[in-house]
Formats: C-alpha cells, sequence, structure tokens
C-alpha cells in the first residue's frame, strides 16, 4: 500500500507475527514481528541462529523516547541471553515532517535515542558486548528501503562471496561502477 494509506489501515502489532521471505535460495529468512512489549519470553528461539537481527523501531516524533528503550533495553538483554551473536539495528522512524525539516534535525534525533541507548543499555551492564547499527527511516522517501536492505545483506552468509564474484565481473567486462557502490 502506499504511504499515506497506512496512516489509516495498518493496525499495531499485538503479538507475535511470523512471516517467511522466501525469494530465493540466498535471500531466504523469517520476520518475527512483535510489539514493543513483547520480548520472546515465552518464545526464545525467535533469537536463535547465527544469523539472526533484532531491529526495534522508534517513533522519531513521540518523545521522550523513555518508555521505548526500556522496552528495547529489556529485548536486547534477553536477545542476548539467548544469542550473544545477535545483531542489533535500531531504526529512528518517522523522521519527516515538520519536526524534521533539516539534516541537523534528523541527526540531533539519532544523536539523543543514541546517547539514551547507550546510558540504558550501561545501566543493564550489557552496552559493550554488542554492536548496535543506528538507521534514520521514513516511509515517504527511500530510507526505509535502504535500510531494510543493509540489514537484509548483513544476514546473507554468502554476500562476501557474491560481492567477490561481482568484482570479478567488473573487472573482466570493464563495466564501470557507482561511485556509491565502490
Amino acid at each position: 500500500m502506499s504511504p499515506h494509506e497506512t496512516l489509516f489501515r495498518l493496525e499495531p502489532t499485538r503479538g507475535l507475527d511470523r512471516s517467511l521471505v522466501d525469494h530465493t535460495h540466498l535471500c531466504r529468512f523469517t520476520i518475527h514481528d512483535f510489539p514493543g512489549d513483547y520480548y520472546g519470553l515465552d518464545n526464545p528461539s525467535v533469537f536463535e541462529g547465527p544469523n539472526t537481527s533484532l531491529m526495534f523501531v522508534v517513533d522519531a516524533q513521540d518523545e521522550p523516547y523513555d518508555h521505548a528503550l526500556q522496552s528495547f533495553t529489556t529485548a536486547v538483554t534477553r536477545a542476548v541471553q539467548v544469542n550473544p551473536n545477535i545483531s542489533v539495528e535500531i531504526f529512528i522512524n518517522k523522521v519527516d515532517g515538520e519536526l524534521f525539516i533539516s539534516d541537523d534535525a534528523k541527526f540531533d534525533c539519532r544523536r539523543d535515542v543514541m546517547t539514551q541507548v547507550t546510558e540504558e543499555l550501561a545501566e543493564a551492564g550489557i552496552h559493550d558486548s554488542i554492536p548496535i547499527r543506528y538507521h534514520l527511516t521514513s516511509i515517504y522517501d527511500h530510507s526505509i528501503y535502504e535500510a531494510l536492505s543493509r540489514v537484509v545483506q548483513r544476514l546473507i552468509p554468502q554476500l562476501p562471496t557474491l560481492e567477490n564474484l561481482l568484482n570479478v565481473l567488473v573487472a573482466a567486462c570493464s563495466m564501470v561502477r557507482s561511485p556509491k557502490h565502490s
């Protein structure tokens, strides 16, 4: 659906919802979508697996972020107990509209979230144990697709091999690479 339709047609996530993404043998994974107050306590297997990522969405327009980040800390604590190698991604969503007209406002929001996450995880004693990636996203531009693409790429164990094969193809065919993908 178009981004404008989501305002009235999407219901909040109420419980664990599973979706299988199975486009090719290289890109096959399961999405476990759960609300912010569900921490995998009754089903810790959602955090298991060698290529597992926890994607947590923070509403940039819903300050203060205290409640959301407390839920995040609980979810990360549980996830790290089950899978110490889990990848953690924070999507700072809704960085659009009147509050975020300038890039500076977006980056200030990102910095605020990063600071609060660091403080929350330090209090929980797990800050240094896991790297966290932050993504500024909006459904009204390419940012959400780019962020999701980066997460999915990290989940593909064959990615380094695929990149090497593409580099060989580019060199063998004398193709010109885009500066963005260099």
